[in-house]
């Protein structure tokens, strides 16, 4: 689906740069507040909307406002199974949860209600403590939340068997919470990932409205009578559903799941604290000791070291591995030698090819443990699914937004209007705000123009990138895919006008297209611009994917009528020949000779397999001989250019 079609939406800035700034306790202050202010809304209304009418209302407004702010279906787009599962558990969680939770406080006190919630918690961070330390911070913070309740005992079975399930849901929404804020920034707190785990939420509170609504929406039928109660229906969505979940999700993408229940301690403390500030509650000795132990079991606790069950960076990121990294070009700019293409990864739907976000996750974190830091895509990959993914990874996978070099394109259509192409100044500041929504960052490290526009100016063109540049939305430019003298006019047009000008040329360049070592190849040397190839094994050609007889093995190669001469699989021959001389797969000789050639920085290699990045990791210890390159370069047959 083109993005426009969804409408811009702006890319992270100040406000998600703040917010990842902010420690994880200041969001838990936050939801306190609001804990609070919710159910006292809800009381109000218990006179006069029924208890699950009331839940329904709180819901539904929830959606209501995820739904305007965040229009969170989007997400839908590049989930896989898994994850559509763990939206629908957490969807069904969130309306039995909120309505267990009315149901219990109908029939016992607020302080018993909330007393019996805590225990989930307690499980939890009991489950994660791990060490002696935190295990004084657990009991510190249970004493001071005894302290801080009151359980009444009373004959209301019913009351008791709503409030433990209300429990059990609490249990169920911290995991499922964790697990989606987690999945969303991989344990960094990336702010500029941070939305996407509350976009997720949004869609489970979207589903949790469906669920509710067969048994909710009667008895809410009422309020709709009367615009005061719909306001304090709305007030109680807002209170309970929308601040305290989005603050929840802030601090779980900052957090381990034992940390983060443990920190729940904090909201009977900030109850006390609020109740003497708005209400003039002066709080007694024992209230004192109570918030006391939970301020100081809280204080005591530290995170700790993360296992497999909690998601987090490769472990074995730039250690033990044999990348190499180069500046690319003349620039500053450090890049792997092996640059992934996220091509492959989108819609299976549209492409054959193409894998989805789950059956990209292990080929991008073995190229991340490989070593590999510079990823390269494009909008119109999969009409921006290639973008999603490939945020949604990497911020999973980096500890930091500085640990990789993310590359992206615009030129190719991405909707049906007249300027929804092309390299005009209007095109080029829409496209580069539509990809840093769909990438969830706010910045690439290399912005490239994917072909040349001669429809537009070159000096419109060259300002605009400039003036993204300037505007911190992309560090460096590149192109790709275009002639010598249109490359070196928009180079000079940009040296003239006092623009930035194009660090690297994403080029076709193989063994069997080597018509750049003419003018385009020799250029960049020149200008100290850095190659990084496009297509390095020819579509699987010098990979022996595909056969003279047209017989092809891979999904790709099945992807439209092949476009190779004989000559061609002349050259995969020698690479073939090469290969067996040093037992070794062909596609480690073709890249053998990329890596080898002169201005090459880093080539740009797809994999829909784990074999094909263990070859282009290979392939850097791979020196070919004098006779090999000649080998490899005989039957080389050149192309009407």
């Amino acid at each position: 689906m083109p993005s426009s079609a969804a409408g811009p939406r702006p890319a992270p800035g100040l406000i998600a740069r703040t917010v990842g700034r902010l420690p994880p306790t200041s969001f838990f202050l936050t939801s306190a507040v609001f804990h609070y202010l919710g159910p006292s809304l809800a009381v109000l209304l218990f006179v006069h909307v029924d208890v699950l009418g009331v839940a329904w209302l709180r819901i539904a407004s929830a959606a209501v406002v995820f739904a305007v702010w965040r229009r969170p279906w989007r997400v839908l787009r590049t989930a896989d199974r898994s994850q559509r599962l763990v939206f629908l558990g957490l969807g069904v969680v969130l309306a039995a949860m909120n309505s267990l939770f009315y149901l219990a406080v109908d029939r016992l006190p607020l302080s018993t209600v909330g007393a019996i919630e805590f225990l989930g918690t307690v499980i939890l961070a009991a489950a994660g403590a791990r060490t002696r330390r935190n295990v004084l911070a657990l009991l510190l913070a249970i004493g001071g939340v005894f302290i801080l309740t009151v359980v009444r005992l009373s004959s209301q079975p019913l009351g008791f068997a709503f409030a433990f399930a209300n429990c059990a849901g609490f249990m169920l929404y911290v995991i499922l919470g964790h697990r989606i804020a987690n999945a969303a920034v991989g344990g960094s707190g990336s702010a500029a990932s941070l939305m996407s785990g509350i976009d997720q939420l949004g869609l489970a509170m979207l589903i949790a409205a469906v669920v509710a609504t067969p048994l909710g929406i009667g008895p809410a039928a009422l309020a709709f009578t009367h615009p005061v109660w719909l306001l304090c229906g709305i007030g109680v969505g807002l209170c309970s559903s929308v601040i305290p979940y989005v603050t929840d999700q802030l601090a779980m993408a900052r957090l381990p799941r034992a940390s983060f229940a443990l920190m729940l301690a904090l909201l009977p403390a900030a109850a006390t604290v609020i109740g003497l500030i708005v209400l003039g509650q002066v709080p007694t000795v024992k209230d004192i000791a109570g918030i006391g132990l939970v301020i100081l079991g809280v204080a005591i606790h530290r995170d700790p070291p993360q296992r497999g069950d909690e998601p987090g960076p490769p472990s074995t990121y730039r250690e033990g591995n044999r990348m190499q990294y180069v500046n690319l070009g003349g620039c500053g700019l450090k890049v792997s030698r092996i640059g992934l293409g996220m091509m492959s990864y989108g819609n299976p739907a549209a492409q054959e090819w193409a894998l989805d976000a789950g059956r990209a996750e292990p080929i991008v974190r073995q190229a991340v443990e490989a070593g590999v830091t510079f990823f390269d895509t494009a909008d119109m990959y999969s009409d921006g699914a290639s973008e999603e993914i490939t945020g949604r990874l990497l911020g999973k996978f980096f500890p930091r937004r500085d640990d990789f070099v993310l590359a992206t394109k615009v030129y190719y259509p991405m909707g049906p209007g007249a300027n929804d192409r092309g390299l005009s100044r209007k095109h080029i500041l829409a496209s580069i705000d539509s990809s840093l929504r769909r990438l969830g960052t706010d910045h690439v490290d290399l912005y490239q123009i994917h072909r040349w526009d001669g429809e537009t100016p070159i000096e419109e063109t060259m300002s605009a990138l400039h003036d993204v540049v300037i505007a911190g939305k992309a560090r460096y430019i590149g192109a790709s895919a275009m002639l010598t003298w249109q490359f070196a006019k928009a180079q000079y047009t940009a040296q003239i006008g006092g623009w930035t000008r194009f660090v690297s040329m994403q080029n076709r360049y193989n063994l069997v297209n080597r018509e750049d070592e003419r003018e385009m190849i020799p250029f960049c040397l020149d200008q100290r611009i850095g190659i990084v190839p496009y297509s390095p094994l020819a579509r699987g050609l010098l990979a022996g994917t595909r056969e003279r007889t047209g017989s092809q093995r891979t999904a790709r190669s099945r992807a439209g009528d092949s476009p190779f001469r004989p000559a061609d699989f002349d050259v995969a021959d020698a690479v073939a020949a090469v290969a067996s001389q040093r037992g070794l797969p062909p596609a480690q000789i073709a890249l053998a000779w990329l890596l080898g050639r002169p201005g090459v920085s880093a080539p740009i290699v797809g994999a829909t397999k784990p074999g094909h990045l263990l070859d282009a990791t290979k392939a850097l210890d791979v020196r070919l001989s004098n006779d090999e390159i000649a080998q490899l370069g005989s039957r080389y047959l050149p192309r009407a250019v």
